[in-house]
């Protein structure tokens, strides 16, 4: 994980910080079973998913979220896990396989912020 989070460090701007990290896997096709192992952190404008290349996929992968495309972001519990569920640019997106206990606290602050 502290790989990935270096290369985040470099996406960032001088002025952003790193609030809030998730081990987790994004979605790609919400229709599909297709999902990317990375890590999900929270700044002060923005979320940046970061999943780090894999055998079959050579190219990491870097999605960025302003808060302002954000419409909706919320926690899901069920007897499968815990995912987050995302509107942003009116698509639907989903995290999944959160791997640690700090769902509830990123989801907290990113409403936070999206709300500023």
């Amino acid at each position: 994980m502290q790989k990935s989070l270096e290369k985040i460090k470099k996406q960032l701007d001088s002025t952003e910080n790193i609030l809030s990290v998730l081990q987790c896997s994004f979605d790609l096709y919400v229709n599909q079973n297709s999902s990317r192992p990375g890590i999900l952190v929270a700044t002060e404008r923005r979320m940046i998913f970061y999943g780090p290349p894999l055998l079959n996929l050579k190219n990491e992968m870097v999605e960025e979220f302003l808060y302002e495309k954000i419409s909706s972001f919320t926690l899901k519990k069920s007897i499968f896990g815990i995912r987050i569920q995302m509107e942003c640019n009116e698509e639907y997106l989903k995290f999944n396989k959160i791997t640690n206990t700090y769902a509830t606290t990123f989801v907290e602050t990113v409403n936070t912020l999206r709300k500023k």
